[in-house]
């Protein structure tokens, strides 16, 4: 009898954890929820107002001047690492020469 009444008890212990641990969650759930609905609205209105300021014309003509930069800067930089590519090539085969010649 004893034995049994252990095994009850203990199932009844787990099941009462089960049973709180699964209230938890769903006032996790329900909390997270709420934010979350919050949260997407402030998103939503930020999304919409972002849209209009750059769709201005003002906007526009900073981000293509902005853009624009950044591709001369990358054309600038694409051509210093090819210029910096062919030097080492220079230098590498002059020690191979040199080091042919001893």
């Amino acid at each position: 009898m004893g034995y049994k009444s252990t095994k009850l008890e203990e199932a009844r212990r787990e099941a009462y954890k089960a049973n709180e641990k699964l209230k938890e969650e769903r006032r996790m759930e329900r909390s997270m929820s709420s934010f979350g609905n919050k949260q997407h609205l402030g998103l939503f209105v930020a999304g919409a107002l972002a849209g209009a300021v750059l769709k201005s014309k003002p906007m526009r003509s900073i981000l293509v001047n902005v853009v624009a930069t950044g591709m001369k800067v990358e054309k600038e930089a694409v051509a210093q690492i090819n210029i910096i590519k062919e030097e080492a090539n220079d230098i590498i085969y002059d020690a191979q020469q040199k080091n042919n010649q001893q």
